[in-house]
């Protein structure tokens, strides 16, 4: 199987995050909410390439749609709480895995 390595220099993400949300960018203000849920779809969307950029997404937590930093504090036990998440989402649009 060959598996695509996506990555994003640090000059790339602040242009991805600098031009606002795209087919390739996703910024959530919070975890709180329907957040996670909105979170898995993009990452769905992202991972499997449904805009056909050839590009890897990103999801920048901590981010108003506007662009601007929301303020929370993004630590390490909420993106674990958020990378664990049992849940998981079916891309085809007949209803949500285990």
């Amino acid at each position: 199987m060959n598996v695509a390595t996506w990555r994003i220099d640090d000059d790339e993400l602040a242009r991805l995050i600098e031009h606002g949300e795209s087919v390739r960018v996703e910024f959530k203000e919070t975890l709180g909410g329907n957040a996670p849920e909105r979170i898995r779809e993009a990452v769905c969307a992202f991972a499997n390439d449904l805009s056909r950029s050839g590009k890897a997404g990103v999801v920048a937590i901590g981010m108003k749609d506007d662009g601007a930093a929301s303020g929370i504090d993004v630590n390490d036990a909420m993106l674990r709480r958020q990378g664990n998440s049992k849940k998981s989402v079916f891309c085809g649009g007949d209803g949500v895995g285990t």
